[in-house]
């Protein structure tokens, strides 16, 4: 009889086990992503590590508190990024650089500006795109007629 039907708890939490590895700080994150991440600086570290946690377009909607910014020209604010994982996150960097909570925030917001600017740049070229296919469509139309 395999071990796996005796103790089909056992199994699922070794699977488990061999794919998620949890952090200083209670963070759970996949071994294989993880073991890519550069540990040479914190804040290269928290860059990477952000993306592990969090997707590009959810750093780029959200903010570190949800404040809204003072010097932002626009009229709304973002949702502040999950509160829980934040934590987990600013307590793991605290444990593995010995460096201040305040320190681990600047680079947070440096990341979330960073990838804010990505987006609106990739949308940017989209809509230039977009703009120059339709007016060759527009330009094949009328040479057509």
């Amino acid at each position: 009889m395999s071990p796996c039907l005796i103790n089909l708890d056992y199994c699922c939490d070794m699977q488990m086990d061999d794919i998620f590895l949890e952090l200083p700080g209670g963070l759970k994150v996949q071994k294989n992503l993880y073991n890519r991440i550069s540990t040479t600086d914190f804040k290269k570290y928290t860059s990477e590590l952000l993306v592990l946690v969090f997707n590009r377009e959810t750093l780029a909607t959200h903010s570190l508190q949800g404040r809204k910014s003072s010097n932002s020209k626009e009229d709304f604010q973002k949702p502040p990024l999950p509160s829980e994982e934040l934590a987990n996150i600013i307590e793991h960097i605290k444990i593995k650089f010995g460096v201040d909570s305040s320190l681990v925030r600047a680079a947070i917001r440096t990341k979330l500006n960073n990838e804010d600017k990505m987006l609106k740049k990739r949308l940017n070229n989209l809509l230039t795109i977009s703009q120059a296919c339709s007016i060759q469509l527009s330009y094949n139309c009328k040479a057509d007629l």
